[in-house]
């Protein structure tokens, strides 16, 4: 006789039992042998679990940047303005962009 294949797991049972592994101290083998979870189908579900939690932590208030500086800019027809020093490249505007606009730009220029 064959075994019945279990019912598909909801992506919150998968982050539960992920965190479930994540605090037993076993290695992913021996935790999805102990849940009969096959083992890479478990492997491949960790790495999807985490690839969500490090895409909502990029998305989240802290921008990965190596370094931005701001400095108000004077032009020649004595207009204001800021220069900004985003990743080793200066950038001149008007007037301070938004910060939302900005940190997309940040995260945008970090990845390459």
């Amino acid at each position: 006789m064959s075994k019945k294949r279990a019912a598909p797991r909801t992506k919150a049972e998968w982050k539960k039992l992920v965190k479930e592994y994540e605090n037993s101290g076993l290695s992913q083998r021996d935790f999805a042998q102990s849940k009969d979870i096959l083992f890479t189908t478990f492997q491949s579900r960790v790495w999807r679990v985490r690839q969500q939690s490090s895409k909502k932590k990029e998305t989240g208030n802290v921008v990965p940047a190596k370094f931005v500086e701001v400095s108000p800019l004077a032009t020649k027809s004595n207009e204001k303005g800021v220069r900004v020093k985003v990743n080793g490249i200066w950038l001149e505007f008007s007037s301070l962009p938004e910060p939302c606009w900005l940190a997309k730009l940040i995260s945008q220029t970090s990845r390459s």
